[in-house]
């Protein structure tokens, strides 16, 4: 039983050990790709015409679609959930963020999950 449990949390603590790589990945894609010129982490700019914070999106995709939602969307496949009046602005970006990995979306979408 003991063998069991010490399993049991060595998995845990690698499970997230490999969470927070992604999300590391993730916060370097969002500062190189020029992510943070429209979103901030935690402060809402979208009355100045920029978009959600990370924590916002967080939030909704939380209560949701969760990661796989935010790289759908990323993906140019899935609808906007947050504030999808002003979605239009993100259009162009999408674009860019199409051409991305499958992991450098999953990368990006663990970043703003951890807001």
């Amino acid at each position: 039983m003991k063998k069991i449990i010490a399993l049991a949390i060595s998995l845990t603590f690698a499970a997230t050990g490999t969470l927070f790589a992604d999300a590391k990945a993730g916060e370097k894609l969002y500062k190189s790709k020029g992510c943070s010129s429209c979103h901030h982490p935690t402060k809402d700019q979208l009355a100045q015409g920029m978009g959600p914070s990370y924590q916002m999106v967080s939030a909704a995709y939380k209560k949701g679609a969760g990661k796989a939602g935010i790289m759908k969307f990323l993906n140019g496949e899935g609808e906007p959930i947050v504030a999808p009046e002003k979605a239009s602005i993100m259009k162009g970006q999408v674009r860019n963020t199409k051409k991305w990995t499958d992991e450098q979306r999953g990368d990006i979408a663990d970043f703003i999950l951890t807001h």
